[in-house]
């Protein structure tokens, strides 16, 4: 499993999107709302929970 986060930031606002990939390169999931002090562990979340 992977995790890529992209940041797109626009005049007054930074939005986060993290997309789980997993072993054979396909996203499984995707995080909308990347909580930026709790990421790790929302991504530890999902790898435990699969």
């Amino acid at each position: 499993m992977h995790a890529t986060t992209i940041e797109q930031s626009s005049k007054c606002r930074t939005t986060r999107t993290t997309f789980i990939i997993n072993e054979k390169g396909i996203v499984v999931d995707k995080i909308d709302k990347v909580d930026t002090k709790q990421h790790a562990q929302q991504v530890l979340s999902y790898a435990q929970g699969e």
